[in-house]
């Protein structure tokens, strides 16, 4: 899949592009303001960065840094009934049952936390590489 794109209309579509950024994407991101919002960002557009948290991968610590314990109902309750106890299995499975291992293990949540000092570090640099400035809030658990 593709289009095609000459020298003449190339400044067109990269407009148009900014356009349909403008009115569909920037909204939904406006709506992210901090790692809580974020979750349920991820939830609604990007699920998976949330899976396997016990395993510190995507941005799955996000759900430890925000003390989540929520059981993702509103995911399953959008499936059809017939697929809901799948669903919900396979929520527990890579969601609610690797973070509450993290939070009933003090070894893991110490790791977690370490992990997630980490790679706010990372985040932090990438940032000031690319002369990006983010307004800075404290962080209790960092």
């Amino acid at each position: 899949m593709g289009f095609e794109y000459n020298e003449e209309n190339m400044i067109e579509l990269v407009e148009k592009s900014a356009e349909i950024t403008k009115k569909l994407v920037l909204p939904v991101f406006d709506g992210v303001t901090d790692l809580t919002s974020y979750v349920k960002y991820a939830k609604e557009y990007s699920l998976n960065v949330l899976r396997l948290c016990d395993k510190f991968l995507d941005d799955s610590l996000v759900l430890i840094l925000t003390n989540n314990h929520d059981d993702f109902m509103e995911i399953v309750l959008r499936e059809k009934e017939s697929e809901r106890k799948l669903i919900k299995q396979c929520i527990e499975e890579s969601y609610t049952a690797p973070r509450d291992r993290v939070y009933n293990s003090p070894d893991l949540m110490k790791a977690a936390l370490e992990e997630a000092k980490k790679c706010r570090m990372i985040n932090l640099e990438m940032l000031a590489k690319y002369k990006i400035s983010i307004k800075m809030i404290p962080r209790k658990l960092l």
